[in-house]
C-alpha cells in the first residue's frame, strides 16, 4: 500500500509561538498512538525562533489524512495557512 504524506506550513504568531510549540509534541504522538492510518507526524520548527512551523505527517492513505487532528482544531484562529 502506497503511503499519502502531508507537508503543512504554517505562521504562528510570536505570543502564541512557545505555547503552540510546547503543545504541538503531544499531539503528534497523540496522533501516531491515537488516529487510525497515522504512521508518523513530525513537527518542525526553526532555531532561530522564525514563527514558521511545518508538519511532516505520514498516512496509510488519503482517506486516513482526512481527519483532524487536535493540533489544528484547538489552534483555530491562531496559525496563518500559507497560500
Amino acid at each position: 500500500m502506497d503511503a499519502y504524506v502531508v507537508i503543512a506550513e504554517v505562521t504562528v504568531p510570536l505570543e502564541r509561538q512557545a505555547e503552540f510549540i510546547a503543545f504541538s509534541p503531544e499531539d503528534a504522538r497523540d496522533s501516531v498512538a491515537k488516529e487510525p492510518g497515522c504512521q508518523q507526524f513530525d513537527v518542525l520548527s526553526s532555531a532561530d525562533g522564525s514563527p514558521t512551523v511545518v508538519f511532516y505527517e505520514v498516512y496509510d492513505d488519503r482517506a486516513a489524512s482526512r481527519r483532524i487532528c487536535r493540533c489544528r482544531t484547538s489552534f483555530a484562529g491562531v496559525t496563518r495557512h500559507r497560500d
